[in-house]
């Protein structure tokens, strides 16, 4: 073999394993193969709003199963819980509209800042369709609305926010 050929061999043999890392997609927070059910599972969180308010939405998918959950966090305190069937509006860019619907009941828990204000704090989740998964990949996230106890919650989404949102979709629609 000739200097170049092996030089060559040489590259492509270390490039390997960079080329193989470089096709995880970095949006993801988890990427792998259920133990127990043998489902490829993809997840992903992002922060949504304000950053004083410490809200999450994760977009995920099990096997051919899609799915949602969130954090929410607000500075006050909450008693009535997010019921089964309230619906999470999020618009994209784009202009659909995306509604993610709530598949529990969920009530909050309570902890005290330093400051003496009661934080409240729901953990929903919900199924929603491959259809909304594609919508989510195809343009970012650009607002939100969430009625948590009467009140409309909208959390600013932040350009970097939305693009994360659509980030992490368009890796669980990546085949």
């Amino acid at each position: 073999m000739n200097l170049i050929k092996k030089t060559c061999l040489f590259m492509a043999i270390g490039l390997m394993p960079a080329i193989s890392y470089a096709q995880k997609c970095s949006a993801l927070d988890v990427d792998e193969t259920d133990a127990f059910t043998k489902e490829h599972v993809k997840s992903g969180t992002n922060n949504v709003g304000q950053m004083t308010w410490h809200w999450k939405l994760t977009l995920k998918q099990s096997g051919n199963k899609y799915g949602w959950e969130m954090t929410i966090k607000y500075g006050k305190h909450f008693q009535d819980p997010i019921k089964k069937g309230d619906i999470f509006y999020c618009k994209l860019e784009n202009d659909k509209v995306i509604k993610l619907v709530v598949d529990n009941e969920y009530s909050p828990t309570h902890a005290m800042a330093s400051d003496g204000f009661i934080i409240s704090t729901y953990l929903p989740k919900g199924d929603m369709s491959a259809q909304d998964m594609q919508d989510f990949s195809e343009s970012p996230l650009s607002e939100m609305r969430v009625m948590v106890s009467g009140m409309s919650l909208e959390p600013k989404i932040s350009v970097k926010q939305g693009s994360g949102v659509q980030d992490i979709a368009k890796c669980i629609m990546a085949k």
